[in-house]
């Protein structure tokens, strides 16, 4: 059994249990959280208890059980009932180790890998809003399948290149954000020594 769902596949219920036991470990760190919650707890949030027969397994830290939550209540509502096998977002590192098992993992072809999922999430979504060769929620399915295909590319770029994804974006938006645009439409352009 998936440690992230419970035996009648409550994922929203599972993650109630991963924001208490996050809570628990913020509000008393030095108190055997794991016993309080395998024991006989008060209601937990929602006033469900923690099931015996449940397996599960819980994380180190509080922002660690935080983010497994998140990721249960992400995919309840993108896709609801679904289990995953997992049971986190994907690391950099493991997607750049199943490439290099799975295929010639060079920079250059993951350049054109890349370039390929690009293409095809264009195809989704000219195809969706032409409405052939598949409806408008069976496209929207595929865009998402794409766009999951699309990053776990860029990360594979990013690891090949020698740098975080989520450092170079963090670093990025840090930027971007601060520009207004609508504000200032002709700001933000072209450097002057790039202008002929």
């Amino acid at each position: 059994m998936s440690a992230m769902s419970s035996p009648d596949g409550a994922p929203i219920a599972a993650a109630l249990h991963y924001i208490t036991l996050a809570t628990l470990q913020r509000a008393r760190p030095d108190a055997p959280v794991i016993d309080l919650l395998c024991g006989q707890p008060p209601d937990l949030i929602g006033g469900y208890h923690w099931p015996h027969e449940w397996a599960w397994e819980p994380e180190a830290t509080a922002a660690d059980n935080l983010r497994k939550a998140r990721l249960l209540l992400d995919v309840e509502l993108a896709e609801p009932g679904q289990v995953l096998q997992t049971g986190c977002y994907p690391d950099q590192t493991q997607i750049a180790e199943w490439c290099k098992h799975n295929f010639r993992n060079d920079l250059p072809l993951q350049t054109l890998q890349l370039v390929e999922e690009v293409g095809e999430i264009a195809r989704c979504i000219v195809k969706r809003h032409q409405q052939i060769r598949g409806s408008y929620e069976e496209w929207t399915t595929k865009l998402r399948q794409e766009l999951g295909d699309a990053f776990i590319s860029l990360a594979n770029t990013a690891e090949l290149s020698g740098f975080d994804l989520m450092v170079a974006a963090v670093l990025r938006w840090d930027e971007i954000s601060r520009r207004d645009f609508r504000a200032n439409p002709q700001g933000h352009g072209l450097p002057e020594t790039d202008v002929a």
